[in-house]
């Protein structure tokens, strides 16, 4: 029983018979999205959501002539909002070394590892490392996908280059 014989059915016995070809046509393409009722309160109630979550950032740059490090850095600290997340959750409870180690790696990911994969030369020292790293940016994940709904998460891993599969 799809939502669009619901739909008609139910108008049918309340005598409106108002629809038009043209919106029956829409209500059957929807009703291939959202088959039932369920589906349909679902999915309003995930919308409902996705519409009291906080809103993103929008930055505007411009003039960057060749500077691509500079515009590199303003994406990878997420325009300065990751640093005050960072400061929030750790800046008390890290020692300064340890701190700046950590934004690094949010930061800069790929040169992190480039240097670790010449510093850390046994299994016991990258070991120690991935535990004093871990808590922490699991810390920062955890905090960023509260802002996300579970459908938009997958999708922000894909266009990361992420396969969550």
């Amino acid at each position: 029983m799809t939502l669009t014989w619901l739909v008609v059915k139910e108008m049918e016995k309340a005598g409106d018979d108002s629809f038009q070809e043209r919106e029956l046509v829409a209500l059957q393409a929807l009703s291939r999205e959202v088959p039932n009722i369920d589906a349909a309160v679902a999915k309003i109630a995930r919308y409902s959501a996705d519409l009291t979550l906080p809103q993103g950032t929008i930055h505007v740059l411009s003039d960057i002539h060749g500077e691509d490090h500079k515009l590199s850095h303003v994406f990878n600290n997420a325009s300065g909002t990751l640093r005050s997340l960072v400061e929030r959750l750790f800046k008390e409870h890290l020692t300064p070394q340890h701190f700046q180690e950590l934004l690094t790696l949010i930061f800069y990911p790929a040169e992190v590892v480039g240097r670790l994969e010449q510093t850390l030369c046994t299994p016991q020292q990258q070991k120690d490392y991935a535990l004093r790293m871990l808590q922490p940016l699991f810390a920062v994940v955890r905090v960023l996908a509260a802002r996300r709904s579970l459908k938009q998460l997958p999708d922000a891993a894909t266009q990361r280059g992420v396969d969550l599969g």
